[in-house]
């Protein structure tokens, strides 16, 4: 157990103590200097039917990168940030600018056709994986755990028939963000991932 999970254990302990006695919390004798910290950081790859999850994988402090996922596959991200001194008010998607509009973005992609060798090469598409991941309640919660799911084949809104077309170049990225009270930031490690192809390359 490492320091920042000895302290929230004892940030847990001490709040039961609390609830138990009736007595009110302490009040931090001064302003928050220090970040929050990940207890544990999971991504989960799920299929339509059970067994699942099919795949686990840490990333709390360590990068891991799986390669030609299967597209019946949903990704499902399990986190738990704490800070013992402002709370955690809020976890979140890391990402990345689009290039060309800004927007975040940490799936990349194409929407193919179909259609014979040698057609015209679909352009790269950027979107946001849909994760809705909630708000801590006010105040800020010493821990917080998010859990949610998406799916990114669905996310991409690519046609998908049996003449070729789908999306292909499926790749993207996974890395969450705690904020605690005083503003201050910690990021997880990072998943990497890319899909099989569902359309024909062209």
């Amino acid at each position: 157990m490492n320091q920042i999970q000895r302290r929230i254990m004892i940030v847990v302990v001490a709040g039961s103590v609390i609830l138990l006695t009736g007595c009110p919390p302490p009040t931090p004798s001064g302003p928050d200097t220090s970040p929050p910290g990940f207890v544990q950081v999971l991504v989960q790859l799920e299929a339509p039917t059970g067994p699942n999850p099919r795949g686990e994988f840490e990333i709390t402090s360590s990068d891991v990168t799986k390669n030609k996922l299967a597209s019946d596959l949903k990704i499902r991200v399990i986190a738990t940030a704490g800070d013992p001194e402002s709370g955690i008010t809020g976890i979140t998607l890391a990402t990345r600018p689009d290039p060309s509009t800004g927007s975040p973005q940490n799936l990349t992609f194409r929407c193919s056709s179909g259609g014979p060798p040698g057609g015209l090469t679909p352009i790269i598409r950027r979107t946001l994986l849909p994760f809705t991941f909630g708000t801590p309640p006010s105040p800020p919660p010493s821990v917080w755990q998010i859990n949610a799911v998406a799916d990114p084949i669905a996310t991409t809104g690519c046609t998908i028939n049996t003449t070729g077309a789908g999306p292909i170049d499926i790749e993207g990225f996974i890395r969450v963000m705690a904020t605690n009270g005083a503003g201050l930031t910690t990021q997880s490690g990072t998943f990497l991932f890319d899909y099989a192809d569902v359309g024909t390359q062209q």
